[in-house]
């Protein structure tokens, strides 16, 4: 059984764009939505939505070697993955890496470097089916393959 704030969840996302189409998020939603979320941090700098995802965008401030620099992220969720959606009814599909891929083109950052990062066990934070990406410059990936 839906309670109602599963059913109100579930209309809000049945009124967003389908397939390759999204809205861009105002910078007041992207700060409510980050808030809710119970995330300390900085709110995302811009987001779009569809009835498939929320992408996020993230400035974050370096550490370590980077600190003093900003450093992209994009942040990847299902939408119906919301924690307040019951277990029955949450999309909690794997976010293949074709998806990934094509969210980053649909961003406007289809012509550059981003990696997913994979921590040791005792430093591994998985409170969301979500999927980081970050920005990176060509030569800080000198492992990777290349087409050329």
């Amino acid at each position: 059984m839906i309670d109602q704030v599963e059913k109100a969840a579930l209309a809000e996302i049945r009124k967003l764009p389908k397939g390759d189409r999204f809205i861009e998020v105002t910078g007041e939603e992207c700060a409510r939505m980050y808030a809710d979320s119970g995330i300390p941090g900085v709110p995302p700098v811009r987001a779009m939505k569809n009835q498939d995802y929320i992408v996020q965008v993230f400035e974050d401030q370096g550490e370590g070697i980077y600190t003093g620099t900003s450093r992209t992220r994009i942040s990847v969720q299902r939408t119906g993955s919301n924690a307040h959606l019951r277990r029955a009814i949450r999309d909690n599909r794997p976010i293949g890496w074709d998806e990934l891929q094509w969210l980053k083109l649909k961003l406007g950052y289809g012509d550059r470097w981003f990696i997913e990062i994979y921590p040791p066990e005792s430093e591994t934070v998985n409170v969301a089916n979500m999927r980081h990406l970050f920005l990176v410059k060509s030569e800080e990936v000198p492992f990777a393959w290349r087409s050329k």
